[in-house]
């Protein structure tokens, strides 16, 4: 099918003019006049449009659930973050073309712009979201669902973290009359240990920015011993030892899950005859032009990808926590990207014999809080390895109203600085909200920003 119209995306001025010489005039070698011009070039979006790859990676975490504040057209009463971030990359899909600019139909017409999605936590495998929007469920429990919606149609295989050994609990003898414990780069108040209770304790540890509430938990007699066991979003992993002042002993007679040589832990599904255990894969729908049929059109719901962002009500009834099918946030395993980013990477890079600018566009908190120590730092060295390679790597921290704390274990970032180190270069770094004293572009609401990038990656490939 060829474009519509003559095809032409380029309109070229040029100006000519007689000029008459005064001076120059002068004889026996003047001349009386001489002619100059001049030449513009203004292009047409769209025209000689270097395909693009773009992975969109989206957190799906517990966070994810809270009310975004926003109004999504088609969704009564109160939106969630994660159905917000759906709008956005519907915007994203709805800004690109499948086939170039301006067919009537993608029918025999090779790829232009292709888009794939990403989640973090993993799953099992590709398989396990099975884009289902039909069948309602047929057992459902904390860990398992069958039917809509549709990440949760057949076995979702989120990993939950029931492998390793489990929560970490770590022993604090105290041999002084006061003493400091310290995690994270932070550290408690001076305590006394003949009134610190085990209450007292926890208090501190939990109000401590690298542990948080509920995310400690503590027992033991006033003095201690204390039996320090960490849980929440610090549950299920090996944690980092706490340190303490002089004559402060600490040791773990419970280590937390144990972690391969990529730094990732070994997950197995929460169920009595469901287990799993190898690295997640993050891929929700490979690199596709389907979400259009053309380029003009609305977007394909039949498409796995706009199947995936949309929030229509679930067939055969809504359900308490997933009353949308689709993306949902699962949550059960607090935010780790670095291996997402990561997988974002190795997907454009399968691709790359097409020619395509490659682009990675990343929406999280950015509060890496679990897995491995150093997933932020991790995460921004996937990041920049990424744009090493000619990756546009777009960050779009969502969510954060602090420029401090968020990054569990990893004193060389916070959630902030991570997020913002991500960002191939500082125009491609977006905030929703604007933390005080952040420096990022931000705009009315999330939409607006996928709006925004949409625009940039669209425009940014054309002349060049």
């Amino acid at each position: 099918m060829a474009p519509i119209g003559t095809g032409c995306n380029a309109v070229i001025v040029k100006q000519t003019a007689n000029v008459k010489t005064t001076f120059a005039a002068i004889p026996p070698f003047g001349f009386a006049s001489f002619t100059v011009s001049a030449t513009s070039v203004a292009s047409a979006r769209g025209g000689a449009a270097k395909p693009l790859d773009v992975a969109v990676v989206v957190d799906s975490t517990a966070s994810m659930n809270g009310a975004c504040g926003d109004t999504v057209p088609g969704i009564s009463g109160t939106a969630d973050k994660i159905d917000c971030a759906k709008e956005g990359v519907r915007t994203l899909l709805n800004g690109l073309w499948p086939c170039g600019q301006g067919f009537q139909s993608c029918s025999g017409e090779s790829s232009l712009d292709q888009a794939s999605l990403l989640t973090f936590p993993g799953l099992k495998d590709a398989n396990a979201y099975t884009h289902d929007t039909t069948t309602p469920p047929l057992f459902t429990n904390d860990n398992l669902e069958f039917g809509c919606p549709g990440n949760y149609s057949s076995a979702p295989f989120w990993y939950q973290n029931s492998g390793g050994n489990g929560d970490e609990v770590q022993k604090v003898t105290v041999n002084a009359l006061t003493f400091k414990l310290t995690f994270g780069g932070s550290s408690t108040a001076t305590l006394t240990k003949g009134t610190t209770t085990a209450a007292v304790l926890q208090a501190d540890l939990q109000g401590l920015s690298s542990i948080g509430a509920g995310n400690v938990s503590v027992t033991g007699g006033t003095g201690g011993p204390y039996t320090v066991t960490f849980v929440g979003n610090l549950g299920n992993q090996n944690i980092p030892a706490m340190t303490g002042t002089a004559n402060v002993s600490i040791t773990t007679p419970t280590a937390g899950a144990a972690y391969d040589s990529n730094g990732f832990p070994g997950w197995n599904i929460e169920t009595s005859d469901l287990t799993y255990s190898g690295s997640p894969d993050y891929v929700i729908t490979p690199l596709s032009n389907d979400f259009k049929t053309s380029d003009s059109s609305a977007l394909n719901d039949s498409s796995d990808l706009v199947s995936a962002v949309n929030w229509n009500t679930c067939a055969g009834g809504t359900y308490p926590g997933n009353e949308y099918y689709g993306l949902n946030s699962r949550g059960g395993v607090s935010t780790y990207y670095a291996g997402a980013i990561s997988a974002a990477q190795a997907e454009l890079a399968a691709d790359s014999a097409r020619g395509a600018q490659p682009v990675i566009i990343l929406l999280s908190d950015g509060d890496a809080n679990t897995q491995s120590p150093g997933q932020c730092s991790r995460a921004v060295q996937a990041a920049q390895s990424a744009a090493a390679a000619g990756t546009w790597v777009y960050s779009v921290m969502y969510g954060q109203t602090s420029t401090s704390g968020g990054c569990s274990g990893d004193g060389s970032y916070t959630a902030y600085t991570a997020m913002k180190a991500i960002a191939s270069d500082p125009a491609k770094f977006f905030c929703d909200p604007q933390p005080v004293g952040a420096s990022c572009q931000t705009a009315a609401t999330l939409n607006d920003i996928f709006v925004h990038i949409a625009e940039d990656v669209t425009t940014a490939r054309l002349i060049g």
